[in-house]
């Protein structure tokens, strides 16, 4: 899932498939989507959502309230003000097209305040919420992950999903949701791949030809059904370099107070 690079050292962001075009030279490719996994049903991640333009599914989500979605700044920065028409959030559904589950208009959004968005920052505060309109109806299908409890613990075996490109360069997405294993990386691991990630940043890593890509962005890294990472950005799509996201742990404070004021 990439759509875009960043400069000689061709850094990827997870971004929009969607709005790709209007990305500027200095953003990474924001790219969403897991490659190498296997197709999974959304019973068992009914966390995950879809968000959509037009019709057309670019960046993931989770839920973590009734009526509010926990994804990437990058998913949700450009979008238009109030009242988003073009953006639908698409929940209790394994597809990446059609209108299988419950779809929801968005009538807010919060994209962290230090959120930058460039290469420089090295896309740090990639985090962002979304408000629907109406509320979920939990089921089977859709139901809310929990917040991270504790800080990350490196080597943990996390769970990636999304509806990614499958096949790096194609800009093809998922039409079902797929998912990946990813080992955690202790920093010093990670900084001598990727030297600007920081440490409210968190990489994960399985092996060449499995990550996420574009599409992905903003979907869940989850470990013990909490979400402990935001699918921010790579370098490039599953190619052996660690995948980047952003640390929930260092969040949450911020993400509640959000959540409990709206």
């Amino acid at each position: 899932m990439i759509s875009k690079v960043l400069s000689l050292f061709v850094v990827v962001v997870l971004a929009c498939l969607a709005s790709a075009a209007e990305e500027t030279e200095n953003k990474k490719n924001v790219g969403d989507r897991v490659v190498g996994g296997e197709y999974v049903d959304i019973v068992d991640y009914p966390y995950q959502v879809s968000l959509r333009k037009y019709g057309e599914h670019y960046c993931g989500g989770s839920i973590i309230s009734k009526r509010h979605i926990l994804t990437a700044a990058h998913c949700i920065s450009g979008l238009a003000q109030y009242p988003y028409n073009d953006i639908t959030v698409f929940t209790g559904t394994s597809q990446s097209y059609g209108y299988s589950g419950q779809s929801h208009r968005v009538v807010n959004t919060w994209v962290h305040p230090y959120f930058r968005g460039d290469q420089d920052s090295a896309f740090a505060y990639d985090i962002g919420i979304m408000m629907l309109a109406d509320e979920i109806q939990f089921n089977a299908y859709q139901q809310p992950i929990q917040l991270p409890t504790r800080d990350v613990r490196y080597g943990e075996i996390a769970t990636t999903t999304g509806w990614g490109i499958q096949h790096y360069p194609s800009n093809d997405v998922s039409p079902i949701l797929k998912r990946a294993y990813m080992a955690t990386l202790p920093a010093s691991e990670c900084n001598s791949a990727l030297p600007e990630v920081r440490n409210i940043q968190v990489c994960a890593l399985n092996k060449y030809g499995v990550g996420v890509c574009s599409g992905d962005s903003g979907g869940p890294l989850v470990v013990d059904g909490q979400v402990f990472g935001i699918t921010s950005w790579v370098v490039p799509c599953a190619r052996g370099v660690p995948d980047v996201y952003t640390k929930v742990y260092s969040f949450v404070d911020w993400i509640r107070n959000v959540v409990n004021q709206y």
